[in-house]
């Protein structure tokens, strides 16, 4: 082969799929690293909001909301990692590509639908508390967060998070399922 040809082995790692196979399980962990500092950026950014004249109601609604916001980086650090993990485990037989993807979207829909159900549980413990100030600011002006809307912010978050995991699951098996019919196609 010429000496001009210096992509040619880097195209060929592409269509053998050994660069998805290397570069899928390092994207994953780096997103559970951007995951780990988003929860401690958002602590700071929670903590810089405090001041003086804090009634204790606040004081704790930023606590337990500390917690919570914790919390999800714990999760989304735990199924990202995991999904690192499946990533490696993925085959050449299994074709490469399409699992890897199936793979991000299932992280996708988990780490999305633990922000719901966190997010529900934070907007009533905000509301339970008289800050539903807080629950505005974090989640936008449409929130009024009354007291009386706990159990409805709950319901909510379990809700929507139980929809975006069924969603982003669906999408995932519609994928393998298509590739598996290409696959199975294209032998014949």
């Amino acid at each position: 082969m010429p000496a001009i040809f210096v992509v040619t082995p880097f195209l060929r790692r592409v269509s053998d799929g050994k660069f998805f196979r290397a570069a899928f399980p390092v994207f994953f962990r780096g997103c559970a690293a951007l995951a780990a500092l988003g929860a401690l950026y958002g602590s700071y950014l929670l903590w810089r909001t405090v001041n003086r004249e804090m009634a204790f109601n606040g004081f704790l609604a930023l606590a337990l909301t500390q917690l919570l916001l914790l919390a999800l980086g714990l999760v989304a650090v735990n199924v990202l990692w995991l999904r690192a993990e499946d990533a490696e485990a993925v085959t050449q037989a299994e074709g490469i590509l399409t699992p890897m993807v199936a793979i991000a979207l299932r992280a996708a829909g988990e780490v999305l639908g633990a922000a719901q159900v966190i997010g529900g549980i934070a907007i009533a413990v905000l509301g339970w508390l008289g800050e539903g100030w807080a629950a505005r600011r974090i989640f936008g002006p449409f929130w009024l967060a009354r007291p009386t809307d706990g159990v409805l912010a709950i319901i909510l978050g379990f809700g929507y998070g139980f929809a975006v995991l069924a969603l982003f699951y669906f999408i995932a098996e519609q994928a393998s399922a298509l590739w598996a019919v290409e696959r199975n196609t294209r032998r014949k």
